[in-house]
């Protein structure tokens, strides 16, 4: 089984892996190509059509204010996989394997930033430092600096490291 956990016990509480927050974003994020040509389409790209029927685990992974649900898929499937659920229980977004999709309806929240951080999370490192040279869009190398940046801010205001040590490579 790849993912260190399959939920959290309490999943309101704001994600802040250790894997991010002791690392500089090049050491969270790895070697990673950006481009327009590493769009991807969640919805339309057949390579992405069995994440919207997997099996979920049944306990959230975390938990938002609004009623958003992130999710872990069975830990049978590869890559490993998250999916993020709508306040009405559709499913609206993944990150697998360092693809990141959401649909266009839910974006603008953040909700992408937290599906990296759920699956850095799950796993105890990040997806893209152990895959070197993935390639991302524009948009989600966006959501991983802006999932290394909410690590960092949570971890302080939660005393596990204080504001001296904080590293600021980018």
């Amino acid at each position: 089984m790849p993912f260190k956990r399959l939920f959290r016990e309490d999943p309101e509480v704001a994600l802040a892996p250790r894997a991010a927050w002791t690392k500089s974003f090049a050491g969270f994020l790895g070697f990673s190509a950006v481009s327009r040509a590493f769009e991807i389409n969640g919805r339309t790209d057949e390579e992405y059509e069995w994440i919207w029927n997997a099996p979920i685990y049944e306990k959230p992974f975390w938990r938002s204010p609004s009623g958003y649900e992130i999710r872990t898929v069975d830990p049978d499937f590869e890559p490993p996989t998250v999916v993020l659920l709508a306040p009405d229980g559709s499913r609206c977004g993944f990150y697998s394997g360092g693809q990141l999709w959401v649909d266009p309806e839910h974006r603008g929240q953040g909700l992408g930033a937290e599906l990296v951080l759920a699956l850095t999370e799950a796993l105890g490192y990040s997806i893209t430092a152990v895959n070197e040279g993935l390639g991302l869009s524009p948009e989600g190398y966006r959501a991983h600096f802006k999932a290394w940046r909410f690590a960092v801010e949570r971890a302080k205001e939660q005393g596990l490291i204080p504001e001296s040590s904080v590293q600021r490579v980018y």
